[in-house]
């Protein structure tokens, strides 16, 4: 009898022990980080050409372009690749995203980047207005000259 109730004892405290740990869940864990990098991305629609056929020597052309940042104080610029040729001109103005930066306005665009909108935060937008104005002086002979408009965020 003594033995019986000795197994049973030991039959109890095994059960006793076993049952918590079969309770006990597998688990692991780690730390995530995630990393925000400065964002500055612009895009300018296709190309364009501007006909200057009328007695005033002047057109205009219109493009979009789309801008994202999550930086603040930022600008954007514009420069030719190189100067048309003596007569030619090519002014630019830049509409500002809604809410965040300022148009500077017509700005006769040459090799050196200029400002053409500044003050701008945290922004997504697509869709925004690029506006050319090409002028040529009568002493332009015809002809057509092609140059690259870079745009570039800075801050």
């Amino acid at each position: 009898m003594k033995k019986s109730i000795g197994f049973v004892a030991l039959g109890l405290a095994v059960l006793a022990t076993a049952a918590p740990a079969a309770a006990q869940l597998a688990s692991a864990s780690h730390n995530v980080t995630i990393t925000v990098s400065a964002v500055d991305v612009i895009s300018v629609s296709g190309d364009l050409t501007i006909d200057l056929n009328t007695v005033a020597l002047s057109n205009t052309a219109s493009a979009t372009y789309d801008l994202t940042t999550n930086g603040t104080g930022r600008k954007i610029s514009a420069a030719l690749s190189t100067d048309y040729s003596a007569g030619l001109t090519l002014d630019v103005a830049v509409s500002a995203p809604v809410g965040s930066g300022t148009s500077v306005g017509l700005v006769t665009l040459s090799p050196t980047a200029q400002d053409v909108v500044t003050g701008i935060s945290n922004v997504s937008e697509t869709g925004l207005a690029v506006d050319y104005t090409a002028t040529a002086t009568p002493s332009v002979p015809p002809g057509s000259e092609s140059r690259q408009v870079t745009y570039t965020v800075t801050i």
